[in-house]
């Protein structure tokens, strides 16, 4: 919802909004969130936030802070320092729903069985046509890679299921929820902003939201060495993450424009590249060297 001017009982000529954020003089106005997550936040000691100076009609206003000119890698890196940070100061661990637990694996199945059908009833619907245009070849000749992609989110699911049905307890902290640079402030203080997705659950669905924002632009393998670093993820929690992130999106192709080739060569360096991160990341935690996952 876009905020008025009448919202916050102000009069001006000249506003800016940023998404549905009103800038005003050096403030900034936003919708309310929930302020118990600020006083979390602050009993844990993490002090990577902005707080409301005050709330008006149910808008919370805050001090507009610039940001220091900074390159996206550079950025990247102090952003993955403060998501480390603040779910290594939020970690909890509480008893295992089995139930829960067996919902979201066949969740998860269920989505990599529909994405399978889908391009599987995709192909064939191209295959039948006599002439392609150019997105529908370039599907076509990559499309093994998604299949491969599925079968190993699969495995990997399935391994990750193995694994945690035998665990009495999992660990838990406080996500952002929609993770990615725009959503951090770069500067001295290096806050987090935009908490209106924040709640507790597993700490991968956070790196899985920011992998899939920019996993063009960086360098995923290094930033997630990184991360690993300084919260380094359970057995379960890597295959978790790792069968997530390998799950493609369904594109449809609505014509023979650049556009559409466009949506569908982004799809294949997606594939391409997360096959290769996945295979990495699971190949540092395999300790079983027998039953390492091999490059199809």
């Amino acid at each position: 919802m876009k905020i008025n001017l009448k919202d916050i009982g102000k009069q001006a000529n000249n506003v800016t909004y940023i998404n549905n954020v009103l800038k005003l003089d050096n403030y900034i106005y936003k919708i309310k969130t929930n302020h118990d997550i600020y006083d979390y936040l602050h009993s844990k000691g993490f002090k990577h936030f902005l707080r409301p100076i005050e709330t008006i009609n149910n808008i919370d206003k805050f001090n507009y802070i610039e940001e220091e000119i900074i390159n996206e890698s550079d950025k990247a890196i102090d952003l993955i320092h403060v998501l480390a940070y603040l779910q290594n100061k939020t970690t909890s661990y509480e008893e295992i729903n089995l139930d829960k637990v067996k919902e979201k694996y066949e969740e998860i199945l269920n989505n990599i069985n529909y994405i399978y059908n889908y391009y599987y009833s995709l192909q064939d619907i191209i295959e039948r046509k006599i002439y392609y245009n150019p997105s529908e070849y370039l599907l076509l000749i990559n499309i093994s890679l998604i299949y491969e992609n599925l079968k190993l989110s699969k495995k990997l699911i399935d391994d990750y299921y193995n694994i945690i049905i035998n665990k009495q307890t999992e660990r838990k902290v406080f996500i952002h929820g929609h993770l990615s640079l725009d959503h951090f402030i770069d500067n001295k203080d290096k806050v987090l902003i935009s908490f209106k997705n924040m709640k507790k659950d597993l700490s991968i669905y956070d790196f899985i939201y920011f992998y899939k924002r920019h996993f063009e632009d960086l360098d995923m393998n290094y930033l997630f060495d990184i991360y690993q670093q300084r919260f380094t993820y359970t057995k379960d929690e890597m295959l978790l993450m790792l069968s997530n992130i390998l799950l493609v999106d369904k594109i449809t192709i609505k014509d023979s424009s650049y556009q559409e080739y466009t949506k569908v060569k982004k799809l294949i360096e997606y594939i391409k590249g997360t096959k290769k991160f996945a295979l990495n990341q699971y190949k540092k935690y395999k300790k079983d060297k027998n039953n390492e996952l091999q490059e199809q």
